[in-house]
């Protein structure tokens, strides 16, 4: 089998409860958790978990999802909600979904950078973790069936599609799908617009 760029090695347990929230950086850790053999444990220890290989630029995708949530809140001063570069949307939709299609913090391609900084052409994105779950989970490509990623299944099996975690940001910012009729959420977490600033944040 192919050794993946980036791995972890332990003991503990995932779920697999298949449940919609924090799918996007869940589906970032799970492509780090893929069967390797034989794997020294090298690099840094995040909450428990031995890298198996040098995974800190992966890691700063979780940046991404810190600084989606700086979207979610005005900037009363300007009117504006500003994301981690500086630029200022009118709308909390238009910055949340910026730094949830373009990356600002996980370096894929050149020199690292977290929060935006020089050096680096292209970054990861939490969409692309998302939208990315069938090539990498499925026993495609020649894999054994035994490569299958259990968790990522029974997410499929529970939403009935792959881009499970790209439909429900995209849902959640434009009004579609379960957030079509707004006045359904009145009441929940207050009113429609937070119940889906939550669902935004927690689908990140």
């Amino acid at each position: 089998s192919t050794t993946p760029s980036c791995c972890l090695r332990s003991s503990h347990r995932i779920s697999t409860t298949a449940r919609p929230f924090t799918m996007s950086l869940r589906i970032a850790i799970l492509a780090a958790t893929v069967p390797a053999a034989a794997l020294a444990d090298v690099g840094t220890v995040y909450a428990g978990y031995s890298m198996a290989t040098d995974c800190d630029k992966h890691a700063n995708i979780a940046y991404d999802a810190k600084d989606l949530k700086s979207c979610l809140t005005v900037d009363d001063s300007a009117d504006t909600y500003t994301a981690p570069d500086g630029t200022a949307y009118t709308t909390w939709e238009e910055c949340a979904m910026a730094v949830y299609e373009n990356g600002f913090n996980s370096c894929k391609s050149g020199t690292s950078a977290v929060q935006g900084g020089t050096g680096c052409t292209t970054f990861r994105t939490l969409q692309a973790f998302s939208t990315a779950a069938e090539s990498k989970f499925t026993v495609s490509y020649g894999q054994p069936a035994t490569l299958r990623n259990e968790v990522a299944w029974q997410f499929y099996k529970y939403y009935g599609s792959w881009t499970w975690g790209d439909d429900w940001m995209q849902a959640a910012t434009e009004k579609t799908g379960v957030w079509a009729s707004t006045s359904a959420w009145d009441g929940v977490m207050g009113d429609a617009e937070n119940a889906r600033k939550q669902a935004t944040k927690k689908g990140a």
